[in-house]
């Protein structure tokens, strides 16, 4: 039997937790994270674990200067320092995002780091679970929904291409703004529009702008042009897009969309996470 140690994260973790402890060979603990599968209780850590389940983006920096493992619930925090005292030569840890500093500290602990970001078929699920969540909020947030919606995405990543396939199947009017040519073209191949990030005359038209770039690609110029009743969609990691205070100044309304199959799909996204860990770790890990 193998310890697992599912800490902190949201509600994905939870369910992560719960796919986890249907599987052969599986000892699953969880902490730091209300709404578990099987209740709110916490048990008892144990002293090692042979694989340690983090949030997808594990750290957030305490105002001590310390590092804590993210977590939607409100009480004690976990340590990196307690987190990584779980570790021995072996343990498999899945996280995402790491600073380097605490990267190396694990790995100097004989653990083996799988990066949630670095799996393409976990990724392409996550950007399905991200679209899906952003339509969510485009038909909550928008008098018209996605279907009656003229929708400016920026980027042509995996969760651009999601958004787009997506909003396209619900009758939106999509555009895909790209700097590189090639991406355009593919955007054109797939039924969308495609134009360039500085094409002001794609702002003017958009009812809302979806950006999935994580980086400063929304200027004063862009906001003066979002048409009025226009909005923004913030799916980019930080830094984002756009500085939401600016866009607060011009009086362009912007919503940040972070961590949305978190929040509006966490039983798929755990039980992707839950598949990946199976996958990565050797499947079926009864001794």
């Amino acid at each position: 039997m193998k310890s697992v140690v599912v800490l902190g994260g949201d509600m994905r973790g939870a369910y992560c937790a719960g796919r986890l402890s249907r599987e052969k060979g599986y000892n699953v603990v969880v902490s730091g994270l209300k709404g578990r599968a099987e209740g709110d209780k916490e048990e008892r850590l144990p002293e090692h674990a042979d694989i340690l389940v983090l949030p997808y983006v594990s750290l957030t920096s305490g105002e001590d200067g310390r590092m804590y493992i993210s977590s939607v619930q409100a009480g004690e925090r976990i340590s990196f320092e307690s987190a990584a005292g779980l570790v021995k030569r072996g343990t498999a840890v899945f996280c995402g995002r790491l600073p380097e500093q605490c990267a190396k500290a694990l790995i100097d602990r004989g653990a083996k780091l799988y990066d949630w970001f670095s799996d393409e078929e976990l990724t392409l699920k996550n950007a399905a679970l991200t679209a899906e969540g952003a339509a969510q909020i485009i038909t909550g947030e928008s008098k018209d929904g996605v279907g009656g919606s003229n929708i400016l995405i920026l980027g042509c990543g995996r969760v651009a291409r999601a958004c787009a396939e997506l909003f396209c199947s619900m009758g939106g009017s999509v555009t895909v703004a790209a700097r590189k040519e090639s991406d355009r073209r593919f955007a054109v191949s797939q039924g969308w529009s495609g134009a360039a990030l500085d094409d002001i005359d794609s702002w003017r038209r958009a009812d809302v702008i979806v950006n999935t770039i994580p980086a400063r690609v929304i200027g004063e110029k862009e906001l003066k042009n979002v048409k009025p009743g226009g909005w923004i969609l913030e799916l980019a990691s930080k830094p984002y897009g756009l500085d939401f205070e600016e866009a607060k100044r011009l009086g362009v309304r912007a919503v940040l969309g972070s961590g949305l199959p978190g929040k509006f799909t966490p039983e798929a996204a755990g039980e992707n996470m839950a598949c990946y860990v199976i996958k990565a770790a050797g499947g079926d890990l009864s001794e």
